[in-house]
Order: structure tokens, then sequence, then C-alpha cells
């Protein structure tokens, strides 16, 4: 068992920088190692988090690095896909930004390729785990709400932060309100 996951990055986005970065090195028995990026300017922001970080200019001398255990991906959408497979064929897990890829049919050769290498490949989608998704399915799959017939997000409601179950409750309820006073209105005309 491993005691501690080492991870790299390839690119150096924003978020990576502002988001994964911290969180890799908040996460308990995970540390960030590595970073590939031409940009020596974003590279040294990378370094104040970890000034032992590792910088390479090419992002296959990352996966070369034996230190590494894992990559995350934030790359642009159309070469998700291909560094996700250069990474599992270098020997590491990946953490892809979504989409991990733009045709469906290049899914089941990264599937194989995965299995095949007995890794983790897996696509950065938080909100089928986050707490407050998961709350809203309990009540939906309880009937605390009715019948569920649509359900409606947007960017902005998914960053909601809630300060209580009764916060998502009366969130819920409020939206199925305004559903039912729209459809009546509807059904007026």
């Amino acid at each position: 068992m491993i005691s501690s996951f080492k991870w790299g990055i390839l690119g150096a986005s924003k978020f990576a920088l502002e988001q994964m970065a911290p969180a890799i090195h908040s996460a308990k028995g995970n540390s960030l190692v590595a970073l590939a990026t031409r940009d020596l300017e974003k590279a040294n922001k990378f370094l104040k988090l970890s000034d032992r970080l590792e910088i390479y200019n090419d992002y296959n001398d990352l996966l070369e690095d034996s230190n590494v255990d894992a990559v995350y991906i934030p790359l642009p959408n159309h070469i998700h896909i291909e560094w996700a497979t250069r990474c599992l064929q270098a020997g590491k897990h990946v953490l892809c930004e979504k989409p991990i890829s733009m045709a469906a049919d290049e899914i089941d050769r990264l599937i194989h390729l995965r299995d095949k290498a007995q890794l983790l490949a897996a696509e950065a989608y938080m909100v089928v785990h986050h707490p407050q998704w998961q709350l809203a399915k309990e009540f939906v799959d309880a009937g605390k709400l009715g019948k569920l017939v649509q359900i409606d997000g947007d960017r902005k409601s998914t960053r909601l932060e809630l300060q209580s179950h009764s916060d998502l409750v009366c969130r819920l309820l409020l939206e199925k309100k305004k559903r039912k006073k729209k459809t009546k209105n509807t059904k007026k005309k």
C-alpha cells in the first residue's frame, strides 16, 4: 500500500494553480511533486506552493518521472484523451478535467487501456460526489419532495454554498412551488 501519493500536473492552468495544487497538498498523504509547462512565469507561481516541485519543459519528461504516481490533466479539451492515454501507457493514474474525450468511441479504448494497466482513470466530475447533490438525491429517493419530473441547474446554483440541510430543502421546495405556479399560469392562457 502506498503511504504517500505523488502527483504531477500537465500544464500550468489557473485552475490547477488556484484549486487543484492546493487541494492535492491539503489531502492527507498526497503531494504535488512535478509540473510540466514551458511557461517559466507560471511555473514560478507553483513553486510558491512547494519549492521542491520538479519543473519539466516537456509533458513526456513528467511522464517518465518514476516519482510521479498520478497525473492531473487540465489541458485544452481536444487533447485530454491523448494525454490520458499517454499517462496510462506510462504507468500513471489519471485525473482528467472534463470532458475526458470529445468522441464517445475513444472512451472504450481508454477504459480497455485502464483495465489492462490496472490503473485508475477518472474524469474530474465532482457533482456526483458533492454532499449537496447526494442530500438532494436522498430527499428525492425518499419522496420528501413529491414525484420528480424535472431538474434544472445552472452554473450559479451548483456553486451555491448551503448553510444547512434546511436551506437545501427550502430551495428545492421554492423551486417546486415556482414550477407549479408557472404551470398553472400556462394552463390558464
